[in-house]
């Protein structure tokens, strides 16, 4: 009973996989150029409660073999100003079946082009260290990702600590961060724990991978009207963003740009002044 159980479950599953390849397809043409932070994991590794943590949501998980098919996004503003979707993944498993490979490389494609991988594990099962490997082998034989080659752009994040004995918390940590040269960063996800400081690492890192950075730009009201409408074409920047500054009688702008562009805004107005 309980193999019939799975079977029509997988056989549910390479349905919707199917389905969902071409709407996938057309999601990643439209998000192309955005910054986006990939959540991966071993199943029931705590993704979605993390995503929750990060953009202040509610969204309701279970335990249950493949409970998340599609790789959503949710928009978040960093403290820096820059605007970054964060991906939750599919929940990975040891020994996928054979016939599901295929269906998973779809909806597992937009991770290839996330700026920033992010690995949820659940430190508090007995199985971590082997569920761990599972996430990597399957990154680097379906996906064709090597961390080796990827860590300045990936996070380990050590979940669930708050269920861990405490007087081994800190040596288990402490253990895991051996040897690698990358972020581990310990959390709990549903407590909020060090949450705030894994925002603070990948606004970092982003900054660094893109090139990024926010900026105030002082604009006269007299040419509000243009250098925002640039701005907002050519950057990221939000009505929040936008202040009033009574000192100089002028707005103050902030928005996250690239070099390069700022270079392109630098140009476009000095040859407007001149």
């Amino acid at each position: 009973m309980e193999r019939r159980r799975i079977k029509d479950r997988l056989s549910s599953v390479k349905k919707e996989l199917a389905s969902l390849a071409n709407k996938k397809a057309k999601e990643m043409q439209k998000n192309k150029g955005r910054t986006k932070v990939a959540l991966i994991g071993y199943t029931n590794a705590g993704k979605t409660a993390l995503l929750n943590a990060l953009a202040d949501l509610e969204l309701e998980s279970h335990d249950r073999l493949f409970e998340t098919l599609s790789t959503s996004g949710q928009e978040v503003v960093l403290s820096s100003g820059q605007r970054v979707t964060f991906l939750d993944t599919i929940g990975f498993i040891s020994r996928l079946p054979h016939e599901l490979i295929d269906s998973f490389k779809s909806t597992l494609e937009e991770i290839k082009t996330a700026t920033i991988l992010v690995h949820i594990r659940d430190i508090s099962h007995p199985g971590a260290k082997e569920q761990r490997n599972v996430v990597l082998s399957v990154l680097n034989d379906v996906m064709g990702l090597d961390i080796e080659k990827s860590r300045l752009r990936y996070v380990e994040v050590l979940n669930k600590v708050d269920l861990l004995n405490p007087s081994l918390m800190e040596e288990t940590v402490k253990r895991e961060r051996e040897g690698k040269d990358y972020p581990v960063i310990d959390i709990s996800a549903t407590l909020g724990r060090n949450v705030t400081r894994l925002k603070n690492v990948l606004t970092t890192m982003i900054t660094e991978f893109t090139g990024s950075k926010a900026i105030i730009f002082p604009i006269k009201y007299e040419e509000a009207e243009e250098k925002l409408k640039w701005l907002r074409e050519h950057a990221e920047m939000s009505q929040e963003g936008i202040e009033h500054d009574e000192a100089t009688g002028q707005l103050r702008v902030k928005a996250v740009i690239d070099q390069d562009t700022l270079n392109l805004y630098s140009a476009r107005f000095k040859r407007k002044r001149n």
